[in-house]
């Protein structure tokens, strides 16, 4: 008959065959066992090495337990008193796979009982015999934590460790004694990896992108951040930074959170490139990953101002006005405002003109088909007016330029002009006042009607009117 008590059950369920825990943030620890079975026996257990991709190995601890389980009996059979000695127990030893010892236990259970003579019956009870079922004993034996077998240990396979039992039970007492034992052994193993963990490498922190950035001119500059790199030791970290970017420059690549200054590129090719964070922990583990960057094309104007206005001409000038071909450029923009700011004023003449020979004649409503007249007049010289080209040129190259007629616009806006001054004279005409004040404002305001008129046809002139250069 053979037992194991519940202590020991127990440790028997938890470390069942290859069974495996994460000990800690930094241990794992991996165990096998030999279950009870009768001396004297030879086995194996098998133990997963350290897999490197974890980290590196520190060191290994062992944890060996060896186990008796069993019956001692003995009957005195001397005429007198007999000092009895039992003993149930066992040399277990783990061996590595070359068979050298590497940790032996010795568990052992011991009674000494003080019996009287023989009682005439070999019962292994009463007075002078004893049975003692079931008795247990254990014993643990440690290695390490020792780092020389770290090579030993690190791989991706397994290691079978050889085991063996072989029982050393006995009772002694006097010369006539009968007595019997029953050995059963088993054995624990665990072997604990102690080891740093690789670090964590995050280049961005939450998530953040460094991709289609906008283009801000011929250098851009980045905020790198990879202090969300961790360990799982807390231990301080190193970084390292580099990248592909065209021309890159880090504030400092040694720091968590430098700064990435690179060349942009230019007219329409945005600038794709990558960053590498390698991190670093105490025990020169080292850990790479990288992000993607990438900025918008900018552009360029031919003076180097980004999204500037300033365009080459037909010859490759910036901002030239095509002299290689002997042509002319007239800027337009300055006649336009001349153009919109006369029609503006001379809409104004128009409306104090009509209030003057209100207050005249007596007739508050006279001149609202005047006005309404001269309203359109007005926005006809406005949409005239900023109608023209900014450039209008004249060329005598035939390949580059095209005749193209302004007389249509000119007379256009002349006639509008022209009708305005038309209405001032209209409203003004006929009346008649002995008041000096509206005389002299009569006459006012249709000299400033002449006079605005003369200014438009004056710029309408300095208009080029008989070709502009077309691609």
């Amino acid at each position: 008959m053979t037992f194991i008590n519940k202590s020991t059950a127990l440790f028997f369920a938890l470390f069942s065959f290859l069974s495996f825990s994460n000990c800690s943030a930094e241990q794992l620890s991996y165990s096998d066992n030999v279950p009870l079975s009768v001396t004297n026996w030879d086995r194996t257990v098998i133990i997963p090495k350290f897999n490197p991709d974890l980290g590196t190995l520190i060191s290994v601890q062992i944890s060996f337990e060896g186990g008796v389980v069993g019956l001692t009996r003995f009957e005195n059979t001397d005429a007198g008193p007999a000092t009895i000695t039992e003993q149930l127990s066992a040399i277990v030893t783990l061996k590595k796979p070359d068979l050298s010892t590497v940790l032996v236990t010795t568990p052992t259970f011991q009674l000494v009982s003080n019996v009287p003579a023989f009682d005439e019956k070999i019962d292994f009870a009463g007075p002078s015999g004893a049975t003692h079922d079931p008795v247990n004993a254990n014993d643990t034996e440690f290695k390490g934590p020792y780092s020389e077998d770290n090579a030993f240990f690190t791989g991706v396979d397994n290691i079978i460790f050889p085991v063996a039992s072989e029982a050393s039970s006995f009772v002694s007492g006097n010369g006539n004694l009968i007595s019997e034992f029953d050995t059963n052994a088993y054995a624990i193993i665990t072997v604990t990896y102690n080891y740093d963990a690789i670090p964590l490498c995050d280049p961005a922190v939450n998530d953040i992108s460094y991709e289609n950035l906008t283009c801000g001119g011929s250098t851009s500059v980045i905020q790198l951040d990879g202090s969300g790199s961790t360990d799982v030791d807390s231990e301080s970290l190193g970084f390292l930074w580099s990248s592909n970017c065209p021309n890159g420059v880090f504030s400092d690549s040694s720091s968590s959170t430098p700064t990435l200054t690179f060349d942009s590129s230019q007219n329409g090719t945005p600038t794709i490139c990558s960053v590498t964070l390698t991190v670093i922990d105490s025990f020169e583990q080292r850990v790479n990953c990288q992000v993607p960057v990438s900025v918008q094309s900018c552009f360029f104007d031919c003076e180097g101002t980004l999204n500037g206005p300033a365009r080459p001409d037909a010859c490759g000038v910036c901002e030239g006005n095509n002299s290689c071909f002997d042509c002319d450029d007239f800027t337009t923009n300055a006649s336009s405002l001349v153009l919109d700011g006369n029609s503006i004023a001379q809409n104004l003449l128009v409306k104090k003109a009509v209030k003057l020979r209100r207050n005249i004649t007596q007739n508050p409503s006279y001149g609202s088909d005047v006005i309404a007249t001269a309203n359109a007049f007005q926005i006809l010289t406005w949409e005239l007016a900023w109608g023209l080209p900014n450039v209008i040129t004249t060329c005598n190259n035939a390949q580059l330029c095209q005749s193209v007629s302004n007389q249509a616009f000119e007379s256009q806006y002349l006639s509008a002009s022209n009708g305005l001054a038309s209405l001032v004279k209209t409203v003004l005409t006929g009346l008649i006042t002995s008041d000096t004040k509206q005389l002299k404002k009569i006459k006012q305001l249709k000299k400033a009607a002449k006079k605005l008129a003369n200014e438009n046809t004056v710029a309408l002139a300095a208009l080029p009117d008989q070709s502009q250069c077309v691609d």
